[in-house]
């Protein structure tokens, strides 16, 4: 423990009745990881302030980190809490939305997003992710898989060839969520295509891009170049990007062609 922690957590011990003290532990202890005592922490601001939003969106965001990134149960919860004293609260939204998602819920979950847009600061990283998650909940039960090679499999126009690096490689687990985002290279908040796979073994494979992993039928993954291919790994299986996230991008390079992934940061 750092000797910053360590001071926050005697401060929080010796003042127990002091919701700050634990509100800045709780919020301290989720930048270093330490879900579940975030969580705790948190959870003892809320009981000491129980009409303060962020509060509860803060619990939420810690509880469902120390579950695996699940929104179910008490995290899901929190937000509820949150939403009720702050029912345009853009964080506690889009929360919302990823609780309807993981229960399969997508229209509740674009709801929830839509209304989560409305209000999110502009600029802001939550807006470049609430746009991220309707565009694949648009796209229906999650985005189109991402062909393996096949003998029998339409001719792809965009091959990625993708890796983890070693850095990260101990954090992936089969059955992760893959997902692929192709943009163009000279405006990054257009969004050609997306595809989604399944990780298996330790990460590297093959995976092969056509038309039909485009996003907008009048713009088509074949008349758009040059682009970068973004990767992204979700423990959670959400289209929404989290913190936790493994994530990597390829150069700029042309729609039609071979291009290579590494999958080497943490988003944070």
């Amino acid at each position: 423990m750092s000797p910053q922690l360590r001071a926050l957590v005697e401060r929080a011990q010796a003042s127990p009745q002091d919701a700050d003290a634990w509100a800045e532990l709780g919020r301290a202890q989720i930048v270093v990881r330490r879900f579940a005592e975030a969580a705790e922490a948190l959870g003892k601001a809320t009981q000491l302030r129980e009409g303060d939003a962020q509060l509860w969106v803060d619990h939420a965001s810690a509880t469902g980190a120390a579950q695996g990134e699940r929104m179910s149960g008490a995290p899901e919860a929190s937000v509820q809490r949150a939403l009720a004293l702050d029912p345009k609260h853009p964080n506690a939204l889009a929360m919302a939305g990823l609780a309807a998602s993981e229960r399969g819920d997508t229209a509740a979950a674009t709801r929830y997003w839509k209304q989560a847009l409305d209000v999110a600061p502009a600029g802001s990283p939550l807006v470049e992710s609430l746009q991220l998650a309707l565009t694949a909940a648009a796209a229906g039960a999650g985005v189109q898989e991402a062909g393996a090679p096949s003998s029998n499999a339409v001719e792809p126009l965009l091959v990625v060839d993708l890796s983890v690096d070693k850095s990260v490689k101990d954090k992936v687990k089969p059955g992760d969520a893959l997902f692929l985002e192709v943009r163009l290279a000279d405006r990054p908040g257009v969004l050609v295509a997306m595809a989604r796979r399944t990780v298996v073994d330790g990460g590297a494979m093959e995976l092969r891009l056509d038309d039909s992993h485009s996003v907008d039928a009048s713009y088509r993954l074949s008349s758009a170049e040059p682009v970068v291919v973004h990767a992204r790994i979700s423990r959670a299986g959400l289209g929404m990007p989290e913190p936790g996230d493994l994530i990597g991008e390829s150069r700029a390079t042309p729609a039609k062609g071979r291009t290579s992934v590494s999958i080497d940061k943490v988003r944070r």
